[in-house]
């Protein structure tokens, strides 16, 4: 997981550039038609409804945060924001136009309830809570675009220490008192995720002392979204092939220090398009101050190829 910085301000504009109000030929907004408001319009009048409500419910507006795919896709660099796995985009029949984004628009604090998760029971956790976030059900900077297998696995969860906000409430003073232990890599305000979260090789490991909140976060973080080894075989057969890229490189920059086309590969390690780039990162750390070690664990990424028949 990596920080994506974005300002709420510049992610505002992007939504209202990219889904502005429909008008009529004459420049008039269509009469009784709330599905050509603006999207961030449409969503104040569904955070109204659930206001009043006092609880989440399907809205009116179909795929509402479908319609937000394509710009959490550029933001996150065509990324899951969780687990840094590639997102897939479709390309539409008979077209060359940009499609379908595969993944799902999370939201961070749960619209409709949450679950209560007991994975870590030595850690209060904050329990189950019905009605809690659902004033921010339309609120973009509580979203994420993630991969299917995050978002499945986050699910209703949000574990918290130790108290949540009231449920109906969405001040950010409120929310900022909250101590989540899921990261948020899109909170502009938020610890970096890679103070938090770094690498051996393919296994995520938390960086923070032990039995501190921020080593819980990473704890928590990891076993929620099943981000270990062995949890997905596919994340950990793209880690692997991160590494082994990096390790070949990495010799190669030893060997041959003036090498220009590998210095250009690792000067792209600081790019957000890039798949796994804290795993990346972590790695070369290592390479730097302990190459023997980091050729250890290239080893180990290989072995993970071969037992996939990809070495």
């Amino acid at each position: 997981m990596i920080r994506y910085r974005i300002k709420l301000s510049e992610l505002n504009s992007r939504i209202d550039t990219a889904h502005p109000t429909k008008l009529t030929p004459r420049g008039n907004v269509r009469a009784n038609a709330t599905d050509s408001l603006a999207w961030r319009k449409r969503a104040k009048l569904e955070t109204l409804r659930v206001r009043s409500a006092r609880t989440y419910s399907q809205g009116r507006f179909g795929d509402f945060w479908g319609d937000l795919k394509e710009i959490f896709y550029s933001i996150q660099g065509g990324k899951c924001g969780y687990c840094e796995m590639r997102l897939r985009r479709y390309i539409r029949r008979n077209s060359n136009a940009p499609g379908e984004v595969d993944g799902e628009v999370d939201h961070y604090r749960p619209k409709d309830g949450v679950k209560e998760w007991t994975e870590i029971p030595h850690i209060s956790t904050g329990g189950r809570d019905d009605d809690c976030y659902y004033l921010l059900a339309f609120f973009p900077s509580n979203y994420v675009l993630s991969c299917s297998a995050c978002n499945n696995a986050k699910w209703n969860y949000f574990p918290i220490a130790p108290n949540r906000c009231s449920a109906h409430s969405c001040k950010k003073a409120d929310l900022d008192a909250e101590l989540p232990y899921l990261i948020h890599p899109l909170n502009s305000s938020e610890t970096d995720p890679e103070t938090l979260i770094g690498f051996k090789g393919i296994i995520p490991i938390p960086l923070a002392s032990p039995d501190t909140h921020d080593y819980w976060r990473a704890q928590v973080t990891i076993r929620l979204l099943g981000l270990s080894k062995g949890a997905r075989l596919k994340m950990d057969e793209e880690r692997a092939e991160v590494i082994r890229a990096l390790y070949v490189a990495l010799r190669l920059e030893a060997a041959q220090p003036g090498n220009t086309d590998v210095a250009d590969e690792l000067a792209l390690l600081p790019v957000d398009a890039l798949p796994h780039r804290n795993c990346a990162r972590s790695f070369v750390r290592l390479y730097r101050t302990n190459p023997a070690k980091a050729a250890e664990l290239a080893r180990e990424a290989h072995r993970v190829l071969q037992d996939a028949g990809l070495s």
